[in-house]
């Protein structure tokens, strides 16, 4: 049960749904309907070896600020895995 009560105090607020996101390279959840035009819909998307988060904000009073399904299944086209990623350099890590 508390396995249960956690999991559901890490899933974001998702009134209008919790949709499944599949594509060659990734797997993850988009949270919100854009037609629904929440406050921020949250797109997480998952590999064996890596992991992304796109946000969107449709409220927000910029120049882009709505977002349609389309735009967002458009994004996921164009997502693709480049090569491993190399370790971190400890000497560009460090402040200056």
């Amino acid at each position: 049960m508390a396995v249960l009560v956690l999991k559901a105090m890490g899933t974001p607020p998702a009134e209008s749904g919790i949709f499944e996101i599949h594509t060659d390279e990734f797997e993850g959840y988009q949270y919100e309907n854009p037609r629904a035009r929440p406050n921020k819909i949250l797109m997480s998307l998952f590999a064996a070896d890596r992991g992304l988060e796109f946000q969107f904000f449709p409220k927000y009073q910029g120049a882009s600020a709505n977002v349609s399904q389309a735009d967002i299944n458009r994004i996921l086209r164009t997502i693709h895995k480049v090569g491993p990623y190399p370790p971190i350099n400890q000497a560009s890590a460090r402040p200056r």
